[in-house]
């Protein structure tokens, strides 16, 4: 309850120290003629001596207002292009004054000159300093489409078969939406990209080379994703549905702007149904031999709601604050055929039906506050979070033999985690040539699990509880964090040279026992060399040192049980992954043209591998460990072109990785591929049409190997005249079976898994209200 209680009362306190001078002046312009409301009019601030303090512009309804303006006398002066000059009334203020212009009009000009339409069009591509800026809203969005569909056509990135997106070849990215975590919408980054709509993303900003600013976690990219920004009074929003074989969702969200309050809305839901198999083959050198087929069925649901508020204190500080709510249900159905060969002969066979269960609930809570300075040359951005989920994921399972039932069993476990985390961020803009950042930031996260086992006896016909395996684990981590970044602008060069120190303190509770871990301390580098020739061309070099903290699944010791040949559990005394990582990167710009290539190179130690070890009876163990190093050496590219009708991109990255342990005395070096290709084609009347290849090659372990996912899809749009309604048809597919295969001189294992791979979808986005219009912010005239 306590960090609740803070972050509302922060929020409050910001308000009311920025309400102390309320006073404001509104009013409404019109056309004198057809009484129609004027957009854009030009509304100075004058005092009695005709010297200008402030001006503004109407919105799309012809409001205007003023705020926090210094006592004295003042009267309005109101101008647009084709009507005559007007002024109001003079009036005193104070700091308590509501001043109500009521409606001024304008009457047209008689000699005003025929009007003319300006059209202008952002690139579909933009280079950035630090990356590539893609402009969505300049590109095909396909009906009822989330985040997810247009990740996919970002240069760049890459999205696999679940959602998660990666770069370069790396999934080892932060993903932020509207410069906010995805972690606000949801545990996973796939969960959250589900609730955002195509229709509602502005700009997906692609960063290559994250400076200190950003967490030493998760730093071989970031993505953020800017959505709309209301800019004036009223209202609009978004309907968005997907009605397919195997996926459906509803999405809606409700925009409203009220003089210095906006307010965004949304809710939405979406569900899936699979039906899968698999057949694993484990050979061993004695002969032993198991063979384990596996038929499941998935069905799942999750709803979720939030609400952002944002209060405008004035043209250059607002204070902002959001909830959101997230509940998702999961099943599995599963049934497992065992067979296990003892030098040829069959020793045991035997038939397991599971049913699994699990689900969780995320609550999140932020508020903020960002501000520049008169001069625009400081700002200060501070936003608290708190999240708090609660999972559980229970199974109850039956084995078999000769039909007849032999062991029954029930697993129950609940998940807690719980994180409060406080950022503060400055920038000092020192000169034309100097910009300064810094910043400090705490993240401290509670996690808790228990674990519950009973079995099932026979002779009472009643379940009993195994307080042998049951378990309790509670695992604290906090992270305090500071970073100084230096941007330095000298002609055709752009350099940014940084430091970050985090200071990662940890804790890990079993019920009866408390594990010693050892708190660690990171200095984390980074340097950015950019060069311009001639405007079009880049040249970049950079270096950077990163960390990854091991995931609670890896900490977790709890062994699930749920396959009694293939136990599973975690590892508390894992270490944090470091990496070093050299890039070399050179980007051009045409008027149709963008294109890229990158040559690095990532030195990786204490590297975490999913690691199999083999026991007693057919019975293999898998849990984690650090196994040394990991490197990698490789080259991406990209291409896109863009006319008035099609578009066509590509984006690939080849790496040789090279995995060593001396503690298991295992190598393995191989080459990794991914890439995509996708274009658009827009015909006449609103119709378009959309293709997209996905191609991603085995993904290299320590220990063996997994083949990657291929995606294509195909989809048809139309866009009505006002172009309010999309509808889409899509159909796309992936490669049916995956193989996975582990290697070492004590076993060979192989694992074929059969998916569901072909979905069709009916899909609609439906827009209403005012088309968004931005609106010049109101400047601070200068009376020296």
């Amino acid at each position: 309850m306590k960090p609740i209680l803070l972050l509302s009362f922060f929020f409050l306190l910001i308000i009311k120290t920025s309400a102390q001078s309320s006073n404001s002046i509104y009013g409404k312009v019109k056309d004198s003629s057809s009484g129609n409301s004027l957009a854009f009019v030009t509304i100075h601030l004058l005092k009695d001596s005709n010297t200008a303090v402030r001006n503004t512009f109407s919105d799309s309804a012809g409001n205007y207002h003023f705020t926090s303006v210094e006592q004295g006398n003042y009267f309005l002066s109101f101008s647009r292009a084709g009507y005559h000059r007007s002024f109001s009334h003079s009036f005193f203020i104070n700091d308590s004054s509501q001043i109500n212009i009521d409606v001024q009009t304008l009457s047209p000009d008689a000699k005003q000159l025929t009007q003319v339409t300006v059209f202008s069009k952002k690139p579909l591509i933009e280079k950035s300093p630090d990356g590539v800026i893609y402009n969505v809203q300049q590109d095909l969005l396909a009906g009822g489409g989330t985040a997810i569909d247009v990740l996919r056509k970002t240069p760049l990135v890459s999205v696999g078969q679940d959602g998660s997106p990666s770069i370069r070849g790396s999934s080892n990215i932060r993903v932020f939406i509207d410069d906010k975590p995805s972690a606000i919408y949801a545990p996973s980054v796939a969960d959250a990209l589900q609730q955002i709509p195509a229709e509602e993303i502005v700009r997906i900003e692609v960063i290559l080379y994250p400076s200190a600013k950003y967490d030493a976690e998760g730093t071989d990219g970031v993505i953020n994703i800017i959505t709309r920004r209301k800019r004036m009074n009223g209202a609009n929003g978004t309907v968005n549905t997907n009605l397919g074989n195997r996926y459906q969702n509803l999405i809606s969200s409700v925009n409203i702007r009220k003089q210095k309050w906006v307010f965004n809305i949304d809710a939405g839901g979406y569900s899936y149904h699979n039906n899968n198999g698999s057949l694993l083959r484990r050979e061993e050198p004695t002969r032993n031999l198991l063979l384990q087929q596996n038929e499941w069925k998935n069905r799942g649901k999750t709803f979720y709601s939030g609400m952002n508020i944002i209060y405008m204190i004035d043209s250059l500080k607002n204070v902002y604050g959001g909830y959101r709510f997230r509940i998702n249900t999961n099943t599995n159905d599963r049934i497992s055929l065992n067979n296990y060969f003892i030098t040829d002969s069959l020793a045991d066979n035997f038939q397991r039906n599971s049913f699994n269960e699990s689900g969780n609930k995320v609550s999140t809570m932020n508020i903020g506050y960002s501000g520049k300075s008169k001069n625009q040359r400081n700002e200060l951005k501070i936003f608290i979070s708190y999240f708090r989920h609660r999972g559980n994921n229970d199974y109850s399972l039956e084995q078999s033999r000769k039909e007849n039932a032999d062991y029954k069993e029930n697993f129950a476990s609940v998940t807690t985690n719980r994180e409060l985390s406080v950022q503060a961020d400055y920038t000092q803009k020192i000169s034309s040539l100097i910009n300064l950042e810094t910043g400090i930031k705490s993240m401290n996260r509670q996690t808790g699990s228990t674990n519950n086992f009973e079995i099932y006896q026979f002779s009472s016909g009643k379940f009993a509880e195994d307080n042998t395996r049951a378990n309790q684990f509670t695992y604290d981590r906090n992270i305090y964090a500071a970073y100084i970044n230096l941007n330095l602008t000298l002609k055709s060069w752009q350099i940014r040279a940084g430091g970050r120190y985090e200071q990662t303190l940890l804790r890990a509770d079993f019920k009866d026992t408390s594990l010693g871990i050892p708190d660690y301390k990171n200095f984390i580098p980074s340097v950015l060399i950019n060069k311009t020739i001639s405007g079009k061309h880049n040249l970049k070099l950079s270096y950077t040192k990163q960390i990854l903290r091991p995931y609670l699944a890896y900490l977790n010791p709890a062994i699930n049980y749920n396959d009694s040949l293939n136990l599973e559990y975690g590892n508390p005394y894992l270490l944090p992954e470091i990496t070093h990582r050299y890039d070399f990167g050179y980007t051009v710009n045409f008027k149709k043209i963008f294109a890229g290539a990158t040559l690095f190179y990532s030195h990786n130690r204490n590297s975490i591998e999913n690691i199999r070890i083999p026991g007693d009876n057919g019975v293999f163990k898998s849990t984690y460990l650090n196994i040394g190093k990991k490197d990698a050496a490789g080259f991406s590219g990209n291409i896109s072109r863009r006319d008035s009708k099609i578009t066509i991109s590509a984006n690939f990255t080849l790496r040789y990785m090279m995995l060593n342990s001396e503690a298991l005395q295992i190598t393995n070096n191989e080459f990794q591929f991914n890439g995509n290709l996708n274009f658009s084609w827009k015909f006449k009347n609103g119709y378009s049409a959309e293709g997209l290849a996905n191609i991603n090659s085995k993904d290299v372990r320590l220990q063996g190997g997994r083949e990657g996912w291929k995606y294509y899809s195909v989809m048809f749009n139309k866009k009505t005249t006002n172009e309010k309604l999309t509808i889409s048809l899509r159909a796309e597919t992936y490669n049916r079976y995956i193989s996975e295969y582990f290697e070492t001189p004590a076993f060979y294992q192989r694992l074929d898994t059969r998916y569901q791979n072909f979905f069709i979808s009916l899909g609609l986005s439906w827009k209403f209200g005012k088309k968004e219009i931005k609106v010049p912010v109101t400047q601070e005239a200068s009376n020296d």
